[in-house]
């Protein structure tokens, strides 16, 4: 079936809420059959936000043909980009790429673009034509929209009439053998330019500053609006600011765009989009959780989830809108990144709990929207005087804060008749109108107090005076005292317990001011938990739309009841109600349900404990393990010892990049670790890092619970040797060694601290872990898992592991000087393995990165031993070390440094509290993926482990074995981290399936090393190999010498202040093609991608060529350097988001790529495409900022003649 749309790309004022913010150059697509509707409400309505201006979304069927007729009435030429359907690139792509046909539109002209609707699920569009990321662009002003996939047979009607629906962001979806759904479509877009009603930048009075817009769905409901009412005396006298935030007794509710709606226990499928420029946003939905792999039940449940530019996130919630206990009331949705949730990116799902007709009113006035039932669920029960249902039993007053649950809370009022005719039957102190816990179920009963005291970082005395945590109410004394180091709370309970938290708060109601913040009064505090269920009225621990206000007043008690239904692994939970005042002081935690049956035992004592980062776990039923928790946080406002502010903004209450990083509230930074920087991890030359060393013996299982505390970077945490499974359960998932995750994502990582000798080898070992970002490692984030071969006191052995032998030797200990040098002894490769043998070289030369002349004098490069000559006289320009082997294969390879023993190099990019920091000429290589013997062929000289670096003129041999599950990793080095990764010293092993044989992709010549290889095998399909390593902060200079990046397009957006994260070039495979040199050269934006004369053809990055009939597999690294994090596309393809696990999802997008990054992109057959057509195939980050206008974008080119397509 074709679906037919007429679709027009037109500019007009975007207004994003009722207080007139406004983007006045808004640009949106529109259907014809609305576009004069819109415009004449917009004309009609000046300053007042129309609900049909909304991102366009539009629905087929999987099976069908999409086909849009566009016009574009623009005054540049625009197109309509799709992220993965496919269609025929020369007509279809919207976008002038290589050597294709310019499909763009031009200024007033139409075309008909078609796409294949393939796969279920729901696909960003955009425009080509103008990605530039300042004001001048498309994107920034909301050129974008959906494509939603539904299962074949299905229809949709607006959820207010029972119409049908042509577009929206909110529809029912009904199929004849399905059940119904509500669907919402949620599209994150940050940075709009956004002006207030006066047309002015809209000033923002808790900064002192310009304020930033945050949005979705065109809508955003800033701080800054909100709390000018209040400090004008308009709303809420008694209100302070943040606390009310998401108020509506206070403000009303947020615009309907943003405000979806259903009714308890109604099917709900999400689709969330990012359809911003360069922002990875952590979606985050309260009281509901989803399966995080949506095909397979066994997946693990989350309720928070990294979406960049371009991506899409699809889910379910489990059990039905209210989650298992069918709890009703208003659902705050939000982006979790602090400073965006207060720019305004958040939201309010609404759960109706009676059946509402659009008769009756909130209490502020405005009407109760009519929304339909289900038709295949019954309806709801209809409201009574008696039972009027929510909100409208609370006893709240209109322009006031929110009332405080009637029991529990000390409240200057009784409960009321409504209020008593809503309790739950079973209320409870903490579920007084849904009780989550079943009856007869253990309470297990945890009393926690949050508390303010000095923070002290690291033996720098890096220290944040006004440190706020949650600990232990016994434990409060010993740690206001010092007797007990501080650490986040981590609790730990069973599955089928009701979790009972008996929280007061002792936080002083006043917070600075100080160098970071302006002072802010905290009345109050609470415990919003994720994942667990909970009564949303009365245990949410937040303030939301017309709920409730469930915080906790200074030296008050409240009851907050949790129900762990299920082993849901890792729980964050934080304060909601100054979380952007108090969160970046350290106030967060974690509780973590375990197993069914597990006893929980302190690490190190072995005494029953159910608190802390380091337990061990046992459990009748599955192997006894060690748990390790830690917990990232950044932001942190910490001073020196002689109480000089650590990288403070410009002046207090400036929300930017700020402060410092931790784990677990300790940090290890490079600078007061200082020498050699080969050494900065070694105990032996400095002492173990103040970060938490983990400790287990040989052979152990672990858990590692990992969570992200505060406040807004992203992170990237890798292990060094240790590898487990993105989805544990099952046995097709992924091998990893490395996680991205923002703020309250919590993961679980489980592995074993396995010797490659074999179970029960005698010998300690000591194994890295880190923030693979550069200011992270340089901030100090990082720590050791130390393996012991002997028993030792003080380290509890686990119950049902063999016994270890007593240690008598001595336990090593700080010298002061660098390790004795590693001895290759270890043979990791099973008898008849076949052993690959390369000598590489570490040299130092110029690299050219494109046509244009820019280059890294400085550069420095793995290279085969054989090749020093040529790239040395500037015969051959350096790309990666790539090779390629087979699994179950080995590698010994013998480094020889070449580097220049002394090297003046820049130090750029800048880190947060810089300072000069010495080039080592010792070099390392270290492989992901690989097996091997820690002490000997880690690449990394850290802890107590030997020296595995290497001196100019030296040489080392490490051996790696490569299992049968592995598939691919990166090569790096660990000699100096600062001042060689980010001039391009790495490289990667891709594996492929036993028996396979290696081509050259171009001279078909047999060959294990390069970017593009032809992989063929007897036994299974053949393929074409594409290798991309992603790089960022690349010290990059113009053929003048002049420092990059220089030019952003318009002189008056230039940035002059990167966030350190943003500095530097960007690029894949030490190559670069910036926007700024085709733009001096002649081209123009709507031609940057098309190999034109001016442009000097086609781009130096990597041309992979290819034919419309051959399978392809792309490889994904990203080696270094920031921590921003990226994003993959390539143009027309789809792919499992798990190359091997086919419940997992479908994407055209691959998000949240950082340091440590490898991912394996196998795209769908050409057989399942119908429009594969010869072309040129862009593949690209989709961060319009700054990312493909600083280089990340090149072309797969597709040769021979047409298959199919039109």
């Amino acid at each position: 079936m074709i679906r037919h749309f007429d679709v027009t790309a037109i500019k007009l004022p975007i207004v994003y809420n009722k207080y007139g913010d406004v983007d006045p150059d808004g640009l949106m697509y529109v259907l014809n059959e609305n576009r004069e509707m819109v415009e004449e409400q917009v004309e009609r309505c000046p300053g007042t936000f129309v609900n049909l201006v909304q991102p366009l979304v539009i629905r087929a069927n999987r099976g069908d043909i999409v086909e849009i007729t566009f016009t574009n009435d623009l005054c540049f030429s625009a197109g309509i980009n799709v992220k993965g359907l496919d269609c025929n690139i020369q007509n279809s792509d919207g976008a002038f790429v290589g050597i294709n046909e310019n499909s763009l539109v031009p200024p007033c002209e139409t075309r008909t673009y078609r796409w294949d609707a393939e796969v279920e699920g729901a696909f960003l569009f955009t425009d080509l034509g103008n990605p530039l990321s300042s004001e001048i662009g498309s994107n920034v002003h909301g050129l974008f929209g959906t494509i939603v996939i539904e299962t074949p047979g299905s229809f949709w009607t607006d959820p207010q009439t029972g119409c049908e629906l042509k577009s929206g962001v909110f529809a029912d979806v009904h199929h004849p053998f399905l059940p119904d759904f509500r669907e919402f479509v949620t599209v994150f877009h940050d940075e709009a330019p956004v002006k207030n009603r006066f047309l002015e930048d809209p000033w923002d009075p808790h900064m002192d500053a310009v304020g930033m817009t945050h949005s979705i769905n065109y809508r955003s409901e800033p701080m800054r609006n909100r709390l000018h009412l209040i400090e004008e005396g308009i709303v809420c006298p008694e209100c302070k600011g943040e606390e009310v935030h998401h108020d509506s007794w206070v403000f009303g509710d947020p615009p309907d765009t943003i405000l979806p709606r259903c009714y308890e226990g109604d099917p709900v499928r999400w689709h969330v989009m990012d359809g911003g420029m360069q922002e990875t946003h952590i979606f985050h939905l309260h009281l509901q959780q989803w399966l995080d792999t949506r095909r397979d039940p066994g997946s693990k449940h989350v309720d928070s989830k990294s979406i960049s530019p371009g991506g899409t996130l699809t889910f379910d919630i489990n059990y039905g809108a209210g989650s298992l206990q069918h709890a009703y009331g208003d659902v705050i949705f939000h982006c979790h990144l602090y400073p965006h949730f207060d720019e305004g990116m958040w939201g309010i799902q609404r759960i109706h709990n009676v059946l509402e007709d659009g008769t009756r009113c909130y209490p502020d006035g405005t009407p109760i929207t009519r929304l339909i039932p289900l038709p295949d669920i019954a309806p709801p029960p209809l409201p009574t005087p008696e039972k009027p249902g929510f909100p409208l039993f609370i006893p709240g007053k209109f322009g006031n804060i929110a009332p405080t649950p009637p029991i529990g809370f000390d409240r200057d009022f009784p409960i009321t008749e409504l209020e008593e005719n809503a309790l739950a039957p079973n209320a409870v102190e903490g579920a007084l109108f849904t009780n989550p816990c079943p009856d007869c179920v253990r309470i297990h009963r945890f009393d926690i107090v949050a508390i303010q005291l000095p923070l002290i970082y690291n033996e720098a005395c890096w220290h944040d005076p006004e440190g706020r945590i949650y600990v232990l109410a016994e434990d409060e004394e010993d740690i206001l005292c010092g007797k007990k180091k501080p650490e986040p709370l981590f609790l730990h309970a069973n599955p089928n317990e009701c979790v009972e938290i008996h929280f007061t708060n002792h936080l002083p109601e006043q917070l600075g001011p100080n160098a970071f913040q302006i002072m802010t009064e905290t009345i109050l505090a609470s415990p919003h938990v994720h994942l667990v269920k909970f009564d949303p009225l009365t245990s949410d621990g937040a303030n939301t739309g017309w709920n409730y206000m469930t915080g906790t007043e200074y030296k008050q008690t409240v009851v907050y009841r949790w129900y762990a239904d299920i082993a849901l692994r890792y729980c964050f939970f934080h304060d909601h109600l100054f979380a952007n005042s108090n969160q970046l002081h350290g106030l967060f935690g974690g509780i973590v349900i375990e197993p069914l049956g597990s006893i929980f035992r302190n690490n190190f004592t072995g005494e029953l404990d159910d608190v802390g980062s380091q337990l061990a776990i046992e459990n009748p039923f599955i192997p006894d393990f060690r748990e390790f928790c830690l917990a990232v946080a950044d932001w942190i406002p910490a001073y020196d010892r002689n109480d000089k502010p650590l990288n403070a903004p410009p002046r207090p209450g400036i929300m930017q990049d700020m402060g410092i990083m931790a784990f677990n509230y300790a940090s290890a930074p490079f600078r007061i670790r200082d020498g050699d920087p080969a050494y900065v991890f070694s105990s032996f030359v400095h002492g173990d890092p103040w970060t938490p060393v983990f400790e287990g013996y040989e052979g152990d299982p672990v858990r590692l619970r990992l969570i992200d505390g505060s406040h807004e970077e992203s992170h990237s945490i890798n292990f060094n040797r240790f590898r487990w499974k993105e989805e544990n359960h099952n046995l097709d998932s992924n091998l990893i060694q490395q996680q991205h995750m923002g703020i309250s994502e919590a993961f679980t990582f489980q592995f074993a601290l396995e010797a490659p000798d074999g179970p029960n080898v005698e010998k300690d070992f000591d194994t890295l872990y880190y923030s693979g970002g550069m200011d992270d490692l340089w901030l100090g984030v990082w720590g050791l898992v130390r393996t012991r071969g002997t028993a030792i006191s003080g380290l509890y052995q686990l119950g049902d592991r063999p016994r270890k032998r007593r240690r008598t030797e001595p336990l090593p200990k700080r010298t002061g000087k660098p390790p004795k040098p590693a001895v290759l002894k270890s043979n990791p490769f099973p008898p008849g393995t076949k052993v690959h043998r390369y000598h590489v070289a570490a040299i130092q030369t110029n690299i050219l990165y494109n046509k244009f002349g820019d280059h890294d004098p400085y550069g420095m490069t793995f290279v085969p031993y054989d090749d020093v000559p040529k790239i040395l006289r500037g015969e051959m320009n350096p790309e990666p070390l790539i090779i390629s082997i087979n699994s179950a294969e080995g590698i010994e390879l013998t480094l020889t440094n070449l580097m220049p023993k002394h090297l003046d190099v820049p130090q750029f990019p800048e880190v947060p509290v810089d300072q000069k920091w010495p080039y080592s000429s010792r070099v390392s290589m270290h492989s992901q993926t690989a097996f091997y013997d820690v002490l000997d062929s880690d690449g990394t000289t850290v802890g107590f482990n030997p020296d595995q670096t290497i001196g100019v003129g030296e040489s080392i041999t490490y051996r790696w074995m490569y299992p049968f599950n592995a598939d691919q990793g990166i090569l790096v080095d660990f000699g100096d981290v600062r001042n060689h990764r980010n001039h391009g010293l790495f490289g990667a092993i891709n594996l492929t399936a036993p028996g396979s044989a290696h081509y050259d992709n171009v001279t078909k010549q047999p060959s294990e090393l390069g970017d593009q290889i032809q992989v063929t095998n007897f036994f299974l399909p053949c393929y074409r190999q594409f290798s991309v390593l992603a790089h960022n902060g690349i010290y990059l200079e113009d053929k003048f010498g002049n420092l990059l990046p220089k030019s952003f397009f318009d002189p008056a957006e230039q940035p002059t202040d990167f966030d350190t994260e943003d500095q530097g070039m960007k690029g894949y495979n030490l190559r670069s093609e910036p926007f700024f040199n085709r733009f001096l050269a002649g081209s123009a934006v709507k031609e940057v991608f098309a190999s034109l004369p001016q442009n000097q053809g086609d781009p130096l990055t990597p041309v992979f060529y290819t034919t419309p009939d051959s399978p392809i597999t792309f490889r994904l690294f990203m080696p270094g350097n920031e921590s921003r994090a990226t994003t993959f596309f390539v143009h027309n393809q789809l792919y499992y988001a798990e190359s091997r696990y086919f419940e997992s999802p479908i994407k055209g997008v691959l998000e949240s790529v950082t340091v440590g990054e490898n991912r394996r992109l196998n795209l769908l057959p050409p057989s399942n495409r119908k429009f594969i057509v010869p072309g040129d195939y862009m593949y690209h980050s989709t961060n319009v900022r700054w990312d493909i206008e600083q280089g990340m974008w090149g072309i797969m080119r597709m040769l021979g003649d047409q298959k199919s397509g039109y």
